[in-house]
């Protein structure tokens, strides 16, 4: 176990935490996965496309879940994300937090551009991978674990910048023509509104969201496009600066 791991208990949504405005923060629902999640076996094609390169990586001690096996971030894209969102912060030294961390997908590349790092995961399960998978790739000094709902302690760490990169709803996300995202059932665009005074915000869409009320948050706000091998959209990083910056 590593040092610099912290745990908050993940809690049932009762009352007002001062987060988020007190109308939305009523309206929240707990998390349910899609799936159950659940550990599935070591097969080294995959995970060698899945997980960055490293010379005399031992593959097999990586691990992913059944939800991490078609939601991880690729290793080519993370990489140019996060040097994209590095770009956009002027501190010598920078702090990123990942609301949704997932596996360590976006984490691998957030530890060569930036000096700290928050992981803040709401699935135990997924915690405890993305710990495993830190300390495999050794960059587990960079990075402080929150196994808790982003919601819960988003107003609580040091952060110059956030990403979020929200469930896009299963495999089925391709067949909604206009797609919202949401944590806890509140639109990721409520959730952003009260961040973006003191921090600036990132966040990984699909081709087919919705972007009309999220770039309504801030003037400045900037798109970039993602392309497949193939030459096909796969997705958009949208950038949000803090609605006080100069």
């Amino acid at each position: 176990m590593y040092k610099n791991r912290t745990y908050f208990s993940t809690r049932k949504v009762q009352s007002y935490n001062g987060f988020l405005p007190e109308h939305i923060e009523k309206r929240r629902q707990n998390f349910v996965p899609e799936v159950e999640p659940k550990l599935i076996p070591y097969n080294e094609k995959t995970w060698k496309k899945m997980f960055p390169k490293k010379d005399n990586m031992d593959y097999s001690k990586l691990q992913l879940s059944n939800i991490g096996i078609y939601s991880i971030f690729y290793p080519n894209s993370a990489d140019e994300l996060a040097k994209i969102i590095r770009s956009y912060v002027p501190n010598k030294n920078a702090v990123i937090t990942d609301a949704t961390s997932n596996m360590g997908g976006s984490i691998f590349a957030f530890a060569k551009y930036f000096d700290r790092i928050n992981a803040v995961e709401i699935v135990k399960l997924h915690c405890d991978i993305l710990e495993n998978n830190l300390r495999v790739y050794d960059i587990k000094d960079k990075v402080d674990i929150h196994c808790s709902d982003y919601l819960d302690v988003g107003d609580k760490l040091n952060q110059d910048v956030i990403f979020f990169d929200p469930p896009w709803g299963g495999k089925n996300y391709k067949e909604i023509k206009l797609m919202n995202m949401y944590l806890d059932s509140v639109p990721i665009n409520q959730i952003i509104k009260p961040l973006l005074s003191k921090s600036i915000v990132a966040i990984r869409v699909p081709y087919n969201y919705d972007f009309k009320k999220i770039l309504e948050l801030t003037p400045k706000s900037y798109i970039h496009s993602f392309f497949r091998p193939d030459g096909k959209l796969s997705f958009y990083l949208i950038v949000l600066d803090k609605v006080n910056s100069k």
